[in-house]
């Protein structure tokens, strides 16, 4: 994520970018758009994840059993955390 500072005459503007496009899942019958916020580089090493999910930010962890938790943000289902962990996954190839 990177901010842009804007200056117009009487104000500040700022423009937050995401990492790449935006991506839907669909949990509970419902299609839900997040991004990814790392700015590092994800691979298979990758045990945490910072995502914008639906407007709210959260960061969800690999645990020792590899099952992705959620360490911070508004609270989710635990059954969607792992479902946006399974999804980054496999989109980057984790």
């Amino acid at each position: 994520m990177t901010l842009n500072w804007y200056h117009n005459n009487k104000f500040l503007l700022i423009r937050i970018n995401y990492m790449g496009l935006p991506f839907r899942i669909t949990f509970d019958n419902k299609d839900h758009v997040y991004h990814v916020l790392n700015t590092g580089r994800i691979d298979h090493n990758t045990t945490q994840l910072e995502l914008m999910l639906d407007g709210n930010k959260m960061v969800i962890e690999k645990n020792d059993k590899n099952c992705w938790v959620q360490k911070e943000g508004e609270p989710c289902p635990p059954a969607m955390v792992e479902s946006l962990g399974r999804s980054v996954s496999l989109r980057m190839r984790m």
